[in-house]
């Protein structure tokens, strides 16, 4: 049996202007996306996106509906990215995350 050890490696901020360019334009388009969330259960609109090492971006949100399996937008975003094809050969490179309860108030997670 081998043993395997991944390690996440993530850094905090409250000024989106402290991250790399890059990273702030995935910031903004994961904020874009929860827009398109759905969530009259929760009342809680996530988006997500993800860049691969191509600089390949997907964008995702949370559809929730009435049997309450989970559809985050990590989980939808991720399943972008299988349909596009990126599980072939591509690599995650980062993913950014916006949350916000739809008052309006906003939070990231």
């Amino acid at each position: 049996m081998e043993s395997h050890t991944k390690v996440l490696r993530y850094e905090t901020t409250n000024d989106i202007t402290d991250l790399p360019e890059d990273e702030q334009e995935l910031y903004r388009r994961a904020m874009e996306a929860s827009q398109t969330a759905y969530a009259p259960y929760s009342g809680f609109k996530v988006g997500s996106a993800l860049m691969n090492d191509k600089g390949e971006v997907i964008i995702g949100s949370n559809q929730e509906n009435a049997n309450y399996k989970v559809s985050c937008g990590e989980r939808v975003v991720l399943d972008q990215a299988g349909v596009k094809g990126w599980k072939q050969g591509g690599t995650i490179r980062k993913l950014a995350l916006y949350g916000a309860p739809e008052n309006g108030a906003s939070s990231t997670r």
